[in-house]
């Protein structure tokens, strides 16, 4: 849909007057430096700041891919020992170095398939192409529906399962050939193309340093009664969630 035409509808001329004018304020404030106006600290002073020791809050992604490690234990009982087994010391962990845990990746790769934060890629105006052998008309509003593709058996095996090891390099000793097949360069979490999320790097550091770190102090399992957990939920633009209740208990009491 032309942004001329979006504009008339009152709903989103209002969303998009309300962006640019929080885009300013950012700028404003992110133009004082770490110290906001009179030199005090807020908000923007902790994001411009070199990162602290101590414990972040857990992003939705990070608390994602910790929910679907937990309900299947093989896989939690793996990269406990992967993790575990590579650091002596929680100090050692770093972005560089869970960036070499495969296991680790392999877990947040098929969380992110099975169940991608935002379902749906918000839609585009095609320019006009051809898409799998069909003409799409330039101006037609397109979307991808992530998880119906992520879970389609034209692209997977065993599809509405949680298999890391369809992740994982043939050099590893997980690997299963089962899974060699698999087509996963369609999962796209993060969007595709020039408008894609701008922050996936970091977020795909940030989600394997901080699973990484919870794996390392803790022995945690999901309290009974929760097995249905993501597959009663409802899709709206985002999922629909209900609590999720663990049990955490510092490593080896």
């Amino acid at each position: 849909m032309p942004s001329w035409l979006l504009n008339k509808v009152p709903l989103v001329k209002k969303f998009i007057e309300i962006e640019a004018w929080a885009r300013q304020r950012a700028r404003a404030r992110i133009s004082l430096g770490t110290q906001g106006k009179d030199g005090r600290s807020d908000f923007f002073s902790q994001l411009l700041s070199p990162p602290r020791q101590g414990d972040d809050p857990m992003t939705e992604e990070e608390i994602l891919a910790n929910a679907l490690v937990l309900l299947n234990r093989n896989a939690y009982d793996v990269l406990s020992e992967e993790v575990r087994g590579r650091f002596q010391d929680e100090s050692d962990m770093d972005f560089r170095n869970c960036a070499t845990l495969p296991f680790l990746i392999a877990c947040i790769q098929e969380s992110m398939r099975l169940y991608p934060a935002a379902p749906e890629i918000p839609p585009r105006v095609s320019p006009g192409d051809v898409i799998d052998g069909r003409e799409v008309p330039a101006g037609t509003l397109i979307t991808v529906f992530l998880t119906a593709t992520n879970r389609s058996c034209r692209y997977f095996s065993e599809p509405d399962i949680f298999r890391p090891e369809r992740w994982l390099p043939k050099t590893h000793a997980l690997y299963d050939a089962k899974f060699r097949h698999d087509d996963l360069s369609i999962v796209k979490p993060f969007s595709y193309g020039p408008r894609d999320c701008i922050g996936k790097s970091l977020r795909l550091h940030e989600m394997r340093l901080v699973v990484a770190r919870l794996l390392f102090r803790f022995d945690f399992e999901m309290l009974p009664g929760q097995e249905r957990w993501q597959s009663g939920q409802r899709v709206f633009l985002l999922w629909e969630k209900p609590p999720l209740y663990v049990r955490f208990r510092p490593r080896g009491t």
